[in-house]
């Protein structure tokens, strides 16, 4: 083993290897996490290799924030913030270190032709194996799904006219709290909210039709803040 020591420091958490040789270098690992977010996550970036952000066209997938700080690469999508230190080979860990690890939300990038470990703060990380963006893939989807799950746990507040009519909107992904005026997604929309349909079959609703003139002119407005 090059890695025969790995000092894991709380303060700064920056890595001290003893008698290390890296056999391939940062760019090349960075290379594999850019290429994952980009090809395999369909991901569109903004940025250079040292700082860039992430966006997807789904909407209910965070953005993805990535930059390189004195090579220890800090990843956040949503509320998840995760650190990734990159290192020749595989670690030998004192209990110590992996409870450091698991406290400061710190992952550990290693390069290994063969690696039987089974530790979630470890990713083994070989760039002419293929397999390698797979593993990639599945350390930040895990993080994606989270997020994704964050998000769908969200409140949002609906204006108080629409009380009355939210059994028009679509309940296959959508619930409506009457009692503090919320909606919230309980699934991923797999079609179009679609605007018009909707303020048609309120328009024709009995009760709709009893409002003045001037309650369907804040109806109108307050649905287009929907």
């Amino acid at each position: 083993m090059f890695v025969k020591y790995l000092a894991v420091m709380q303060t700064n958490f920056s890595p001290s290897l003893i008698n290390t040789k890296f056999h391939f270098t940062l760019n090349q690992y960075k290379s594999i996490i850019i290429y994952t977010i980009k090809n395999e996550l369909n991901y569109e970036l903004k940025g250079t290799y040292q700082n860039f952000s992430a966006e997807h066209g789904n909407p209910f997938y965070n953005t993805i924030e990535f930059n390189d700080a004195n090579n220890v690469f800090n990843i956040k999508i949503g509320k998840f913030e995760r650190r990734i230190i990159v290192i020749a080979n595989e670690p030998e860990y004192t209990e110590e270190q992996i409870e450091l690890l698991k406290i400061n939300n710190t992952y550990v990038f290693y390069f290994s032709e063969n690696s039987n470990k089974e530790f979630m703060h470890n990713v083994c990380i070989n760039p002419l194996d293929p397999d390698s963006v797979e593993r990639v893939g599945i350390f930040i989807k895990k993080f994606l799904l989270s997020s994704y799950n964050e998000n769908l746990k969200r409140k949002f507040k609906f204006p108080q006219l629409l009380r009355d009519y939210v059994k028009y909107f679509p309940q296959d992904f959508l619930s409506f709290d009457i009692t503090d005026y919320t909606y919230k997604f309980h699934s991923y929309p797999k079609s179009d909210l679609k605007e018009d349909e909707i303020k048609k079959q309120i328009e024709i609703d009995t009760l709709f039709r009893k409002k003045t003139d001037m309650t369907k002119t804040k109806f109108s407005e307050k649905f287009l803040i929907l």
